[in-house]
């Protein structure tokens, strides 16, 4: 009677689907009839495959992360710095203007709500850049030729594109690039 390759102690039942080595019992219910050796060959090409499969998702990932990171960084820290400019702005019109020429309406707005509003705008528009560069610049790495020189010759309009591309797609954008993070994320922990 034929023993076990990898129990020594049992006795086979069947052969290895892969090598034929014999194998025990054992063998088939923790390996489904691969003995250990061709076990361990096959999991390594598994994992071969998959990261090779996933290398294109992990890039893109840390691609979305580092965009999430950066747009939240330059939001986050463009509004603590312009509270104080808009902090002194809101001061200088509040002195300077009488009621007479309509700043009635700032009168009932909390002091400081005026200062969070203004340094608020002032964090959009630059965000709103950063987000139409970003759009612009993978625009133009796919364009044509003839696109990438009309956008450099015409590059007043580039500019009035990259800007108002980014108030308009600034908040979709960041969203769509969580949602993709978050997908992909998802879909390589369960790969793995």
């Amino acid at each position: 009677m034929e023993m076990c390759g990898i129990h020594i102690n049992e006795p086979a039942v069947n052969y290895c689907q892969i090598c034929g080595n014999p194998i025990c019992i054992k063998c088939i219910e923790e390996r489904r009839g691969i003995c250990n050796n061709c076990n361990e060959i096959k999991s390594s090409i598994e994992i071969k495959k998959i990261k090779k499969y996933l290398i294109n998702d992990i890039a893109e990932m840390k691609k979305r992360k580092e965009y999430l990171i950066i747009s939240t960084s330059i939001f986050i820290g463009l509004f603590l710095l312009f509270l104080i400019p808009s902090y002194y702005l809101i001061k200088i019109i509040e002195v300077s203007y009488t009621k007479d020429q309509g700043t009635e309406i700032l009168k009932g707005i909390p002091f400081l709500l005026k200062i969070c509003l203004m340094s608020l705008g002032y964090t959009t528009i630059i965000s709103a850049l950063y987000c139409g560069i970003q759009l612009f610049t993978k625009f133009i790495k796919k364009a044509s030729t003839t696109i990438k020189v009309l956008s450099g010759v015409l590059f007043f309009i580039s500019i009035q594109m990259i800007y108002f591309g980014g108030m308009v797609m600034f908040i979709p954008y960041y969203i769509y690039n969580w949602v993709k993070y978050v997908k992909l994320k998802k879909k390589i922990i369960e790969e793995v």
